[in-house]
């Protein structure tokens, strides 16, 4: 079903909107996260940079083109242009994904063996770099991995679906053409949804476990009081602290929550191809909305659940906290 405002609204009005806020608390994210000096700041900062990234070439790959569309402009931005930001855009979106299984990964191995983190690292720059590294080099793979496996809609089936191959092309491909022949293959659904999906739905629950066994430990603690010193002592020393964990859990989560626009997308280009004949633009204009909440809510996220973040914000903006 073609629904123009609909695409002009969301992807184009509400979509730069939020875009330009996102822009806003992502740099200002990244300002306070390098004077942490972590490898858990580091990256945070290297999954706000791929944010900024994909907000940024999000306008202009879908909503600047949304917005000219309206006045009947659109064939005025090259082709090769949005093709190229597209292809950026995509780039952006799995380094955001795979730097937040990174940072599902550090909190893992921080809470179950803190210790021997510690030791293994004496500086935070270096494994951070590593690991940006390693997430840029997956963000690459997965560019090259696209073009592997390209699988169109056949006329043939968007006539049995009773629509016009002529208004398809047009409705369709003529709008996100690169993206609907590139993006919806199954090297990248693997890689960008499957396997990140699950991987950060197990990392959030032995997260999330292992919060609740050190809050556990800690409530024996404060119960057991000086009635037990060598208990207390030892638990102590055995209980990691949960320090950041709650920021990650709240990352994961928010990320799952808006993954759910690319799952609806995709599951309906292979397996109900008439529904999303009928509401691909729909589809995709929500799909481009919730990731940009993802991408945009970094800031709030970081300030409402880590204390060393609210610390250094009230360090570098001492007149906007001041009673």
């Amino acid at each position: 079903m073609r629904m123009p405002g609909f695409s002009f609204w969301v992807t184009g009005v509400v979509g730069t909107g939020l875009g330009g806020l996102g822009v806003v608390t992502d740099c200002l994210s990244i300002l306070i996260l390098l004077r942490i000096k972590s490898l858990f700041a580091f990256i945070l900062v290297g999954l706000s940079t791929f944010d900024l990234f994909f907000i940024s070439t999000s306008f202009l790959a879908y909503s600047l083109p949304a917005l000219v569309e309206q006045d009947g402009k659109s064939n005025q931005i090259s082709s090769k242009f949005l093709m190229w930001m597209e292809i950026l855009n995509d780039y952006a979106l799995v380094g955001s994904i795979y730097c937040t299984i990174a940072l599902a990964f550090e909190r893992v191995l921080a809470l179950y063996d803190p210790f021997k983190v510690k030791s293994k690292w004496s500086s935070p720059l270096k494994p951070a770099i590593i690991t940006l590294i390693t997430v840029n080099l997956i963000s690459l793979t997965v560019q090259l991995l696209k073009f592997i496996d390209y699988t169109p809609i056949p006329d043939e089936t968007v006539e049995e679906c009773g629509i016009d191959s002529v208004e398809y092309s047009e409705g369709y491909t003529g709008v996100n053409f690169q993206y609907v022949e590139y993006y919806v293959q199954w090297p990248f659904f693997i890689l960008i949804i499957a396997l990140p999906f699950g991987l950060l739905t197990v990392l959030n629950l032995l997260v999330w476990s292992k919060m609740k066994e050190i809050r556990k430990n800690r409530q024996i603690l404060t119960n057991t009081g000086s009635s037990s010193t060598a208990m207390s002592g030892s638990l102590v020393k055995s209980t990691p602290k949960i320090g950041n964990s709650g920021t990650v859990v709240a990352i994961i989560i928010v990320f799952l929550f808006c993954q759910l626009g690319c799952i609806m997308f995709i599951v309906c280009r292979h397996f109900f191809v008439c529904v999303f004949l009928e509401w691909g633009n729909v589809l995709f204009s929500l799909e481009m909305f919730l990731l940009n909440i993802n991408s945009s809510t970094n800031f709030v996220i970081y300030y409402l659940s880590a204390a060393n973040f609210r610390t250094e914000f009230k360090k570098l903006f001492p007149f906007l906290t001041r009673k």
